[in-house]
């Protein structure tokens, strides 16, 4: 097994990542590169034609009969999640030193798996890890990430870090279950997990005892080669998709005091005219993307119980904690104060 890894290993990158079909940087076309996704996930599903766009693996899901596109149908497509289903990326987590390190891969590169769908690692007070999964896209009526390919998702990545581990127990957060009430037991039952429907966030929810056990097909070689691959493959997409290359920019910033298209433009290299133009194609704006960066800080500042709202408001780049509050309520539906709460829960 160990022969067949390295020899497909060395055979990467993969030709979606071949400087061929990168796009051109000053393109005003949207192209497959700004929804961009693993190849992995059509072998997944067994589809004859490989899909490189998260909006082309949607119509190919949508063309197939209709017992093909419920719950149990994708439950059972996870099933062929194996080390090389997504090349580098599944094998790095397959072969990490723990669980921990597994997760930190995952969240790490989780752009090469489908650009946008982003996971974030959160380490709780208690000592716990949870994969928090943000849709860059969340708030558009145009998102491409359909409940299916939502639940395929998430479906995918428990069966990874179960299968990875030789078997971990985790917790599984989302919002409304999407399918008939007694599908839910179905699912549990399936993927080994338990399943709860009325978080903000949808997360994987790992204890502490198990992160640093080591995993049973654990290599350190193989495991730094694959990450070699993937901070390659990475550095590739960062540099020819500006929405990427605008959340690095803005996960590098310290705070976000004072933080505006013009840094950020300035640190990319480009003119705000351009970071404008660019952005337009993916049908996203600057302001957008630093909404959703806002949220995504807000929610780790609640999370780790950070109670003065007026420093996390400062910290976001707000000038004051009413204009904070106004912005988190439409983000999430309530208030910075109801999400302390939620957290303390």
């Amino acid at each position: 097994m160990e022969q067949r890894w390295l020899s497909h290993l060395f055979s990467l990158p993969y030709s979606d990542m071949s400087k061929s079909n990168l796009i051109n940087v000053d393109s005003d076309v949207v192209t497959e590169r700004d929804y961009r996704i693993h190849a992995g996930w059509s072998r997944l599903l067994a589809l004859g034609e490989v899909a490189k766009d998260l909006r082309a693996l949607r119509d190919q899901l949508f063309a197939l009969p209709e017992q093909n596109r419920e719950l149990a149908a994708l439950l059972k497509a996870t099933e062929r999640v194996d080390p090389l289903i997504f090349d580098a990326y599944s094998l790095a987590i397959w072969t990490a030193p723990s669980l921990q390190q597994a997760l930190e891969v995952a969240a790490h590169f989780s752009a090469i798996l489908c650009v946008p769908l982003r996971l974030h690692l959160h380490q709780t007070q208690s000592g716990g890890a949870e994969l928090w999964v943000f849709d860059h896209l969340w708030e558009r009526g145009d998102t491409p990430v359909s409940t299916v390919g939502a639940t395929l998702y998430l479906a995918t990545l428990i069966r990874l870090f179960q299968k990875a581990s030789g078997g971990c127990s985790l917790e599984v957060m989302i919002g409304p279950w999407p399918y008939a009430s007694n599908q839910l037991s179905v699912a549990e039952r399936t993927l080994q997990c338990r399943i709860q429907t009325d978080s903000r966030l949808r997360k994987l929810c790992f204890c502490p005892s198990q992160l640093e056990r080591p995993l049973p097909q654990s290599n350190e070689a193989i495991h730094s080669n694959s990450k070699s691959l993937l901070r390659e493959q990475l550095a590739l997409l960062e540099q020819h998709n500006m929405v990427v290359k605008v959340h690095t920019a803005l996960f590098r910033q310290a705070d976000l005091t004072g933080v505006d298209s013009g840094r950020i433009a300035g640190q990319i290299g480009i003119s705000v005219r351009t970071l404008n133009r660019r952005l337009a194609v993916q049908k996203t704006s600057f302001r957008r993307l630093l909404d959703e960066h806002r949220l995504e800080r807000a929610m780790v500042a609640l999370s780790l119980g950070q109670n003065n709202l007026t420093d996390i408001a400062y910290q976001l780049g707000f000038s004051d904690l009413s204009s904070f509050s106004r912005a988190f309520k439409r983000w999430t539906g309530y208030s910075p104060t109801e999400g302390l709460q939620l957290f303390a829960k």
